[in-house]
């Protein structure tokens, strides 16, 4: 087991070195040549590079590191990689072999950096996946591929909320807005707060350069309303098309994490931070 570096952090493979060598030979005789005034190196990188839904999705007006911008790619006659397409479960196109160039851009200057994936076992299931770029221009590779693997993990709305930890109707919302009862003041104050950080607080955050990540506390003593206020804030966000997410603090339930863990909020980070849509977190009883 050797270990090479990856352009999205150090990795261990294995059975892929073999395909990997074969992939950096033909990237020095065939790619590089092209480029001779060009610092090229191989790396591996994340194989949701070729997924095709990732790329068939990819919003190529989002600026990347420098104002660059993913331009598309064109395949490559390589004769060590077969052009090879694969599909998942519901026939939806998956990843991809074969030999590509990714184009991108900035201010009408053309950079290409070429991509190579490949099977290194029989089942199809495992890939080895190369970028050769130049060692400066890893920056942008590193939040494209980023991006890419974002949107194949992305959740998309089903109309109900993800639980976490607790039972699958362990928070149904079924209150709306408008049968809360609150002074009016205060319950303008809420909604205005909330509303107002989706449509318009997260490009402030945006341009400070911070993550979009609002907070709100809810605190009393029980059967104030605080759940019934969560209840109709989910409705809402549902109504929306937003990802709501519920953690649970429940003691025990086959086949999920007991107790209140704090692993279950890094559940919930994580599935909200790979969201495509903008996301809402409910946590009961946060001092458990």
């Amino acid at each position: 087991m050797s270990a090479r570096y990856n352009a999205c952090g150090p990795v261990e493979t294995g059975t892929g070195d073999l395909r990997m060598e074969r992939m950096e030979g033909w990237a020095r005789a065939e790619w590089m040549p092209r480029f001779p005034d060009a610092a090229f190196n191989c790396y591996l990188t994340n194989q949701t590079c070729v997924h095709q839904g990732a790329l068939s999705r990819y919003d190529r007006t989002q600026a990347l590191p420098g104002d660059v911008h993913f331009a598309g790619y064109d395949a490559l006659d390589c004769d060590i990689l077969a052009e090879v397409s694969a599909y998942d479960y519901d026939g939806e196109p998956a990843y991809r072999t074969g030999a590509y160039a990714y184009r991108f851009e900035r201010e009408g200057v053309t950079v290409e950096v070429l991509v190579m994936s490949a099977h290194y076992a029989d089942d199809g299931y495992h890939y080895v996946t190369m970028v050769c770029c130049a060692e400066e221009f890893l920056p942008v590779w590193h939040a494209f591929a980023n991006e890419c693997h974002r949107l194949v993990y992305a959740l998309t709305p089903e109309n109900e909320v993800i639980i976490i930890g607790g039972h699958r109707h362990a928070f149904v919302p079924t209150v709306n807005w408008d049968e809360v009862i609150l002074p009016p003041a205060l319950k303008d104050d809420l909604m205005t707060d909330v509303e107002s950080f989706f449509t318009k607080g997260v490009q402030v955050y945006q341009r400070l350069k911070l993550k979009p990540f609002r907070k709100l506390l809810l605190a009393g003593v029980p059967g104030t309303g605080k759940t019934m206020l969560c209840s109709a804030l989910a409705k809402w966000a549902l109504a929306q098309g937003y990802l709501v997410i519920y953690v649970s603090s429940a003691q025990r339930e086959p086949g999920q994490q007991h107790g209140a863990t704090f692993d279950k909020i890094e559940q919930a980070l994580s599935i909200a931070a790979n969201s495509a849509l903008p996301s809402m977190i409910l946590l009961e009883e946060l001092d458990a």
